[in-house]
């Protein structure tokens, strides 16, 4: 469920227990796969519950190709590319070849 709190804040109460997120860390909720909302995590102290601020420009809708390009290449390249390992160097050459592309 969610709850308007008036302020740009939203109360959210989840039917399934969620994975716990830290104050501080950034959210991302989807439906499906599309991302409906973005924002930060805090403890809402002044209200005496943890809750989650929800801020649109903290994230917008992604086109669909974006979107599925982006996953496509998280699940294929998931080195560091600053890193000297093989899944690290794998990462930099596509991203600086789909960078020349995009260029």
């Amino acid at each position: 469920m969610v709850y308007p709190l008036g302020d740009k804040s939203l109360r959210l109460e989840f039917a399934q227990q969620q994975r716990a997120v830290a104050p501080g860390q950034a959210v991302v909720l989807y439906q499906g796969d599309v991302v409906v909302a973005g924002g930060y995590y805090y403890s809402g102290a002044e209200i005496g519950a943890k809750m989650i601020y929800l801020d649109y420009a903290a994230n917008t809708p992604v086109n669909e190709e974006v979107l599925a390009t982006f996953c496509k290449a998280a699940r294929q390249y998931q080195g560091n590319a600053n890193s000297k390992h093989n899944a690290g160097l794998a990462a930099k050459a596509e991203m600086e070849r789909i960078t020349i592309s995009v260029a």
